[in-house]
């Protein structure tokens, strides 16, 4: 039930839906409601609390599902904050997992 109120509230276009949100990924103990929460940014505005709450999670790499599913909603914004270029750099070198690795060379290379 958390994950589907979660995944709610990326139709409301508010700041407090997006405070809801950037908390879960901040603070939530259960991965799969972290993951709900990363992911609703795939359909809101990638403002800069997002984008930081985001990077945080790339940075830190709780695990490869959370970190990789960030790192390929943020490629996405890469327009609008071209210094994401260089957390995906860092990303090929740095991630855990060889899968990781690839995936954010990919991403580069889709650029």
């Amino acid at each position: 039930r958390r994950i589907l109120a979660i995944s709610a509230l990326r139709l409301i276009p508010t700041k407090s839906a997006e405070h809801a949100l950037i908390n879960t990924i901040k603070n939530d103990p259960q991965p799969d409601v972290r993951l709900a929460a990363i992911k609703t940014f795939q359909d809101r505005p990638m403002t800069v609390a997002a984008r930081d709450a985001l990077v945080s999670i790339v940075k830190s790499w709780p695990d490869d599902m959370l970190a990789t599913t960030a790192l390929n909603i943020l490629a996405e914004a890469i327009d609008i904050y071209p210094e994401l270029v260089q957390l995906l750099r860092v990303a090929t070198f740095v991630a855990p997992s060889a899968a990781s690795r690839q995936q954010a060379q990919s991403l580069l290379d889709d650029r």
